[in-house]
């Protein structure tokens, strides 16, 4: 494993060198409830939230993952086994994706997401943790991070943006969120998932092995076209405000993660370094806009150093407070 600079700045790397084969990476391809995890719901007003975790969370640091649009909690389960063992890892099943379906019409508004992590964090029993989001989950981490940054001890943001500031933009994004909506509940979702990975942002995808690809896009398949297309207009980037005014709040350590061949989201994270000082991003070479199924070795790593770098952090802070 190799040592990642710390500090506000860019490291473009190819972290898959010695890398060997691992027993946990098949877990993404065939998922199942194995020994040590658990789901638990949580209820709030009539809804009813599904959280995969692990059973012993005993002196561990909780880290809460946060899915992508069309994905689910089941999404992180790879991770588990193979996420440092001073954290116990958590995966939320988004508003209208996985077993978290038929809510109050608020809880699709990805803004009141918070509400939904700050109820998972009381029934869970813990306080400060870290949190990591992908794509829409990652709009939505930055938006947990800016409300309640003193709730936090990290940040890992993985291909995301903190939304659409300008006026115009969020108004055609919106319109045309709404006309994929009105498509996905016409046409279903053997029609939505060609679509969705036709086009050029999942690119990179096609290079995964026919039967890996084809196992992601199976797992899409079984989304509700109801829920989904409800989720799509709750989690708009032309609904949800942006929050690219409110990142000098974040004094906590940050981890961006973007991919090589995702110019797009490249280019925002240097935007964002610039206004959080506390961030560092990684290039993953190789990799698109999803960098943990395509480069899952090379993510893992990411975090587990960014987790221990975030745990010796606090452990100095209760040293020198003590």
């Amino acid at each position: 494993m190799k040592n990642l600079k710390t500090g506000n700045h860019t490291e473009f790397r190819d972290i898959s060198d010695g890398l060997q084969p691992s027993p946990w990476r098949t877990q993404y391809d065939k998922f199942r409830l194995c020994k040590g995890l658990k789901e638990v719901k949580v209820k709030i007003d009539k809804s009813e939230f599904n959280v995969i975790t692990e059973e012993n969370k005993k002196g561990k640091t909780p880290l809460l993952f946060l899915h992508g649009f069309t994905g689910s909690a089941a999404d992180w389960t790879f991770l588990f086994e193979a996420v440092s063992s001073d954290v116990f890892p958590i995966a939320l099943d988004l508003p209208g994706h996985g077993k978290s379906l038929n809510l109050e019409d608020k809880f699709y508004n990805l803004e009141n997401l918070n509400i939904v992590i700050n109820a998972i964090a009381e029934k869970l029993n813990f306080n400060k943790f870290i949190l990591a989001g992908y794509s829409m989950g990652g709009r939505a981490a930055y938006r947990y991070a800016v409300n309640f940054p003193e709730k936090l001890s990290g940040l890992i943001i993985e291909s995301a943006t903190p939304g659409l500031a300008e006026k115009e933009f969020k108004e055609e994004r919106f319109k045309a969120d709404k006309e994929l909506a009105e498509k996905i509940n016409k046409n279903g979702m053997e029609w939505f998932v060609d679509y969705w990975f036709s086009q050029s942002i999942f690119s990179s995808m096609k290079n995964l092995p026919e039967e890996k690809f084809e196992s992601v896009k199976q797992k899409r398949l079984k989304n509700n076209p109801e829920e989904l297309a409800k989720a799509l207009i709750g989690g708009s980037q032309g609904k949800v405000e942006h929050v690219w005014n409110k990142l000098n709040k974040i004094k906590i350590p940050l981890l961006l993660i973007d991919g090589e061949d995702d110019k797009k989201y490249r280019f925002l994270d240097t935007l964002v370094l610039k206004e959080v000082h506390t961030g560092r991003r990684v290039t993953v070479k190789g990799a698109g806009h999803n960098i943990h199924l395509e480069k899952p070795e090379e993510f893992i790593i990411l975090v587990n150093q960014f987790i221990e770098k975030v745990i010796k952090g606090n452990e100095n802070e209760r040293m020198e407070n003590g």
